[in-house]
């Protein structure tokens, strides 16, 4: 109620500011017409940013508000250092006219959209951004915004998929994390950090993104990334007849022109066809696995080789045969810069653990 007692009284003392100001008129009429339209480019400008800002969540309306009100203090400012000034009768009415309209259009606008609760920003810490910026400037911004005060939610979700923009997936993380800590845990935020997180560990599902992953479709069922994710980490695991499930039901929650559908398509052709082809064949299956694994334990292999071991138990759903080919595997090739592949698709299947250590 006080926000609002001081909000009409200070629009009341603004409308008779520019009733009083309409009333006067510059004696030297030419100099002030070559001034008004760089002022009012100026004034154009300056407003642009404004709304710029309570656009991209720097500002929040309680804020824009009280910039918009600087600005035109500043206009009352030059009008009233202008030379003295003659009456103009015919044009109170109109700005009368426009000064209450404007009023009652301000009040009811921030009656649906604004906050009045909302504790005041002293003005030195409001955001001032010029009209062009690079990334790394508007990133630098709202870093340092952050510093002062970093459980500005808002802030955090500004600077998160700019991190992922500039290939900072670390960072990415670190603010998907806030948010996560500072707001209502959603599904779609567990998304974004599983997202980041998967990008800092090149691509692996492997500990908490798939946690993450897990929760988000426990959340919400029907999330299409959720849905995608995991149809995408039980294909690339071998665990194919739940990855052909997963895919289904990401396929029938479609409309039919989403971007992604193709790639769900091919998806669960490919579950499916593996699945079928274990269990049409299973016993040739395993004994190609079994030649394969007696092969490499007695003379060795490439690192594709052992990958293909690897996968192949973990088709069989045989885990602990597929950690100690793992294992098996590391002694062979010691120098982790020749297994990426392998440790990925270890990483990938849940395998990177004490246990895997030989």
């Amino acid at each position: 109620m006080v926000f609002w007692t001081l909000a009409i009284a200070m629009t009341v003392c603004a409308s008779a500011a520019l009733y009083y100001a309409s009333a006067r008129r510059t004696v030297n009429a030419s100099s002030a017409a070559s001034a008004a339209p760089a002022m009012t480019a100026h004034l154009r400008l300056q407003l642009a940013e404004i709304e710029a800002d309570l656009k991209a969540g720097r500002l929040d309306e309680a804020q824009a508000v009280a910039a918009r009100a600087e600005l035109a203090r500043e206009v009352l400012r030059v009008e009233a250092e202008s030379a003295p000034a003659v009456s103009l009768k015919g044009g109170r009415s109109v700005v009368a006219l426009s000064s209450l309209g404007a009023a009652v259009l301000a009040f009811a606008v921030y009656a649906g959209v604004g906050q009045p609760n909302l504790p005041a920003q002293p003005l030195a810490q409001r955001p001032t951004l010029p009209a062009q910026m690079t990334m790394d400037e508007a990133v630098a911004r709202i870093e340092a915004e952050l510093e002062r005060n970093p459980q500005d939610v808002r802030g955090w979700r500004a600077v998160a998929p700019a991190y992922m923009q500039m290939g900072r997936a670390p960072d990415a993380a670190r603010a998907f994390r806030r948010i996560l800590e500072l707001a209502p845990v959603t599904a779609d935020a567990e998304i974004d950090l599983a997202e980041a997180l998967m990008v800092a560990q090149n691509g692996s599902f492997a500990g908490e993104p798939l946690e993450l992953l897990t929760s988000a479709a426990t959340r919400d069922p029907t999330n299409t990334r959720a849905l995608y994710y995991l149809a995408g980490e039980a294909t690339t695991a071998g665990r194919f007849a739940e990855a052909a499930e997963r895919w289904q039901t990401l396929i029938d929650s479609a409309q039919g022109s989403e971007n992604w559908l193709p790639a769900a398509r091919q998806g669960l052709e490919a579950a499916i066809t593996a699945r079928d082809g274990m269990g049409a064949d299973a016993g040739a299956v395993q004994q190609r696995v079994a030649d394969l694994a007696a092969r490499l334990e007695t003379s060795g292999g490439t690192v594709a080789e052992w990958a293909q071991l690897v996968r192949s138990y973990l088709v069989l759903n045989d885990r602990s045969a597929a950690i100690t080919a793992y294992q098996q595997a590391m002694l062979d090739h010691p120098d982790a810069g020749e297994r990426i592949e392998l440790d990925r698709l270890a990483a990938d299947s849940g395998l990177l653990s004490a246990e895997t250590r030989p």
